[in-house]
């Protein structure tokens, strides 16, 4: 249903209607995707982000304003059968954290790595990692949007697929804390052993050691 609508959006465009069913959703998802992280630059060029937290947080909220923009438009279609409209809405406001939120933060953390990265280790490996980064937001997003209204099973693959997304984004909310200790640790090396906990990731570096 949700899918459906979505399609809909871009049926205008001449030859759509021809496309098979999945060049659809690699469509959608590939220009959904890079129209919010193009929407996101701007915010990035705003302000300086110094972080990949800073990045994964305003990767998420831009994600989570576009998700709500689209259950607005779902929810204007269905104004004359409430009890749709509250079903729509329901099920998206309960879904929103496993999709676009996620996905975006997963995009925007690829674009700092790019950019951030690219003059330390040279733009071939600052490219590389974008694009997995990417891929994996696009991806997850093609496979949430094939497995849509396909009933229960469906809803099933789709909490699967969100769990998947959610794995990721905590592995890059997790390395962008320990980012932030160890450039605490640089500024007060004091600090080390009340950071001790935070990085356990790191089983080489002694909890009163300072990495430069």
């Amino acid at each position: 249903m949700v899918a459906g609508d979505r399609f809909r959006l871009y049926e205008s465009g001449r030859g759509w209607q021809q496309l098979p069913r999945h060049r659809r959703l690699i469509a959608v998802a590939v220009i959904e995707e890079l129209a919010k992280l193009l929407a996101l630059l701007i915010v990035f060029r705003a302000r300086r982000t110094r972080f990949l937290t800073d990045a994964v947080v305003l990767g998420a909220a831009a994600g989570m304003g576009f998700a709500a923009f689209e259950s607005a438009l779902y929810g204007w279609a269905r104004l004359a059968s409430p009890d749709s409209l509250l079903a729509v809405l329901w099920l998206r406001g309960l879904l929103s954290p496993f999709g676009h939120g996620t996905w975006t933060a997963v995009m925007a953390a690829g674009w700092w790595r790019w950019n951030r990265r690219s003059a330390e280790r040279g733009c071939y490996a600052a490219c590389m990692a974008a694009a997995l980064y990417a891929a994996a937001a696009i991806g997850l997003h093609f496979l949430w949007d094939a497995v849509a209204g396909t009933g229960s099973l469906g809803l099933l693959l789709q909490l699967v697929i969100g769990a998947c997304g959610l794995w990721l984004l905590r592995r890059l909310i997790r390395q962008g804390t320990e980012e932030e200790i160890r450039a605490l640790l640089r500024i007060n090396p004091d600090l080390a052993q009340a950071a001790g906990p935070f990085r356990r990731a790191e089983p080489g570096i002694a909890p009163g050691a300072v990495r430069r």
